[in-house]
């Protein structure tokens, strides 16, 4: 099978085509913490924090503000931590 020209062009614009956005996903997470998803709410006490499941309000170790977080120190995504507290 012999390509001309065009065959080539068509193969190289059918892959740019389909490929492209494969590609460009990736770069759109780069630069993102773990948890960018999620939205932590500044609080002074845990009352503050009753709205999000599983929550305390707590110093954040990056930015040293108090802020409602999970007892793993991760930003609550969706309203609730994925991490259920123990009763120690």
């Amino acid at each position: 099978m012999k390509f001309s020209t065009f065959n080539l062009f068509y193969l190289l614009s059918f892959l740019m085509v389909t490929l492209a956005p494969l590609m460009s996903a990736a770069l759109t997470t780069f630069g993102k913490t773990p948890n960018a998803g999620g939205s932590a709410r500044p609080c002074n006490t845990d009352g503050d924090c009753s709205s999000i499941k599983y929550s305390s309000c707590a110093r954040d170790p990056s930015t040293s503000r108090k802020l409602c977080l999970c007892p793993d120190s991760r930003t609550p995504i969706g309203n609730s931590c994925d991490q259920i507290p123990t009763g120690k």
